[in-house]
């Protein structure tokens, strides 16, 4: 199974479905526990952030901002990834949008800044 953030930047391959679901290890983060995981890719690894969040170390996206997935360091071969990610079908649909860079491997975020009123939101990816 692929699940990945909602602009594709940290993707997780596992093999099989989740052990459990519903899983409820920090605040406004509820996930599903996987044990056979294949794979971790970070197309930008620079816009990853991990954090401490009590036991547990969360991962999150700063390009959609999503807590992705958590672990604790006793265990690093089990994660808990938030069911707000995308699964298969959506992951490569998503590939497919106007929006998606094949160099970066991301869905560059839409720029949602208004000028004329000085509202939203713009972000910058510089290298």
């Amino acid at each position: 199974m692929k699940l990945s953030c909602g602009c594709l930047n940290i993707q997780i391959h596992t093999e099989g479905n989740p052990t459990s679901k519903n899983a409820d290890p920090i605040p406004d983060f509820i996930g599903s526990t996987f044990n056979s995981i294949v794979d971790l890719h970070k197309a930008i690894p620079s816009l990853v952030l991990t954090k401490t969040v009590n036991q547990f170390k969360v991962v999150a996206c700063l390009v959609c901002f999503l807590n992705v997935y958590c672990y604790t360091a006793e265990n690093t071969n089990t994660l808990i990834v938030n069911n707000l990610a995308l699964r298969d079908k959506a992951i490569d649909q998503l590939k497919l949008h106007a929006d998606y860079s094949s160099i970066f491997q991301i869905k560059i975020p839409y720029n949602e800044f208004n000028s004329e009123t000085g509202t939203g939101f713009c972000i910058c990816i510089s290298f």
